[in-house]
């Protein structure tokens, strides 16, 4: 039988049922939003029988404190739960609109809050409607910044964009996340790539590492089927005009008239511009598709698996 025990009280679960599903069940709140293991909105830890397959992505360090993929987690015998995400409360400075449907938002930084460039938080609205966004600054920076675009039926992104308000009070998570710089190899040329908002992660990690002195060439692709989605151009182009090592490559998949845009998917536009990646570092953001697939090209053109940091940006299933 398996059990788990959730704020001293325990729970029988079903067959087949995910510790997030049983709490759910059992009218316990918890956030959540992909539900597939990729977002780790819901983690959680807790001591016990805590399946292997239930911590893949986390860090060594959180796996050896017992922290849990709870959407996932589906123990066979006994599961103790000691807490979840910590909350802390931010307050919206600025919201803008870069473009139609991507929003700026940045928020009070929590005291002693830092994170590592390119990680992400989780937004909660409410005890029931939670997202996870990249932070697409850095730690020198004294708000906390999140682009987020506008999901045909989403709830929360509808929200974002029609309800909160400058002044407006909401709770954030501490950021989470293996995708961001390190610096091991100050020389080393780096890929970072992303499709839509999965920019953001990629602007923390490029002002990362400029502002950690990296020598080795930066090439920065963003990926979109229009030029409306290529929502921070002007401003990157004009990073790169000021950072000798930086490169920006606007990518569409649409023909253009215009000559600063590189045609193609994106990543035949990597693939025409950097031929040779067998040496470099590659973050890969966005699309899970397109992760996935430039995740492949990377490896296969001789890449190490290690030097491939991924963060498929996964819609919320419900």
């Amino acid at each position: 039988m398996s059990i788990i025990n959730y704020k001293s009280i325990p729970y029988e679960l079903n067959d087949e049922e995910s510790v997030l599903e049983c709490l759910e069940r059992n009218n316990q709140t918890v956030p959540s939003s992909c539900r597939n293991g990729v977002c780790h909105t819901c983690i959680l830890q807790g001591k016990g029988d805590i399946p292997a397959d239930s911590q893949k992505g986390l860090s060594e360090n959180k796996v050896r404190e017992g922290f849990f993929l709870s959407c996932i987690c589906r123990p066979k015998s006994e599961l103790t739960i000691k807490h979840g995400l910590t909350l802390l409360e931010a307050q919206v400075i600025e919201k803008t609109f870069l473009k139609k449907d991507v929003v700026r938002l940045r928020l009070t930084k929590p005291a002693d809050f830092t994170y590592h460039p390119g990680q992400y938080i989780t937004l909660m609205k409410d005890k029931l409607l939670s997202r996870s966004y990249s932070l697409a600054g850095i730690n020198t920076d004294n708000f906390l910044e999140l682009h987020i675009k506008i999901v045909d039926g989403g709830k929360m992104s509808t929200w974002v964009f029609e309800s909160l308000n400058v002044a407006d009070k909401l709770n954030i998570t501490y950021s989470s996340g293996e995708c961001f710089y390190v610096q091991n190899n100050k020389e080393q040329t780096t890929l970072l790539a992303g499709t839509g908002t999965g920019l953001a992660p990629l602007v923390g990690i490029a002002r990362d590492m400029i502002a950690q002195g990296h020598s080795g060439e930066i090439h920065l692709f963003h990926g979109n089927r229009s030029e409306q989605g290529l929502y921070l151009d002007e401003e990157l182009r004009q990073l790169a005009k000021d950072t000798k090592n930086l490169h920006y490559y606007a990518c569409l998949k649409e023909e253009s008239d215009n000559s600063f845009f590189e045609t193609g998917t994106l990543q035949q536009v990597i693939m025409r511009q950097l031929p040779n990646l067998k040496e470099a570092k590659a973050f890969l953001c966005g699309n899970p598709d397109f992760v996935k697939d430039m995740k492949k090209k990377c490896y296969l053109l001789g890449m190490k698996l290690s030097d491939i940091h991924c963060d498929p940006f996964v819609l919320s299933s419900h």
